[in-house]
């Protein structure tokens, strides 16, 4: 189950910051991009046209439309699928056009998930496959990172590390990691939990980035982070581990129990001159 609640006051929105460079490219560069352009020009005109519908097809297919335009592809796909036989059509514009049209409403969804606005609620199978819903496990607790993965990302596992030490620093403040894989099996999902020892609350959807919690989160990339507080309210959104730890030490201090400490043991060896 997913579903919207109501936005949140007290967040705090994070202000984007925009960067300057001086560099100036080479005047082939700009060259080759009015030609690129010229030609996408020419090739959108055909798409759109009324031409022979093989030539539109072909024309589309060379992706003149630009790739973040989900919506003019999508546009583009449609009117092409009009003029051809519904066999052709299932077999070779269909699955193109319902990818375009997840990835264009997972981008709208992430849009609207900002610092400032409260997560939807979901509810998913934890490791032992009893259902958890987020806003109770929100309930428990202080913050929250709700952290998007899965076992093949790369990306995901290189956080775990600093993830777990997180975790481990900050569970008695009332911090707690849930982790939502995007895995297409079970298998893959639970021998991935096991694999690298997660410690936090782990839920699967199993339903690769088409599931309806990967979708109306907006996860369009892994690892995908929002750190919220026991109501849902989003902090920060595409978090990773080093801003968390910032943010962690600044709400919680406690900057030193990141490391581990020294054992000391009644047989040390003592050390003379």
């Amino acid at each position: 189950m997913v579903a919207w609640v109501l936005s949140c006051e007290n967040a705090v929105a994070q202000e984007s910051e925009i960067s300057t460079s001086s560099y100036t490219p080479p005047r082939y560069v700009s060259l080759r991009n009015k030609t690129r352009n010229y030609q996408n020009e020419v090739l959108q005109e055909i798409v759109e046209g009324d031409g022979d519908p093989w030539t539109r097809y072909l024309a589309i297919e060379m992706h003149p439309y630009d790739p973040r335009d989900y919506a003019s592809q999508l546009a583009a796909y449609r009117s092409v699928a009009e003029v051809f036989d519904d066999d052709f059509v299932a077999t070779n514009l269909t699955p193109t056009i319902e990818l375009f049209q997840n990835i264009l409403v997972t981008s709208e969804n992430d849009a609207k998930l900002i610092p400032g606005q409260k997560v939807p609620e979901f509810t998913l199978a934890n490791y032992d496959g009893d259902d958890r819903s987020l806003y109770t496990l929100l309930a428990d607790n202080d913050m929250v990172l709700i952290d998007f993965w899965a076992s093949w990302c790369g990306p995901c596992i290189a956080d775990f590390p600093e993830l777990k030490k997180l975790h481990a620093a900050y569970t008695g403040e009332d911090f707690e990691i849930v982790g939502v894989s995007i895995d297409d099996t079970e298998e893959e999902w639970k021998g991935g939990v096991d694999d690298h020892e997660l410690p936090w609350i782990n839920l699967g959807e199993l339903k690769g980035w088409e599931g309806p919690v990967a979708t109306i989160y907006g996860v369009n990339g892994i690892p995908k982070g929002f750190l919220v507080d026991s109501q849902g309210c989003i902090y920060k959104k595409n978090i990773r581990p080093a801003a968390l730890k910032e943010f962690l030490v600044d709400r919680y201090g406690m900057d030193e129990s990141l490391e581990e400490p020294e054992v000391e043991t009644d047989d040390a060896q003592e050390v003379s001159s």
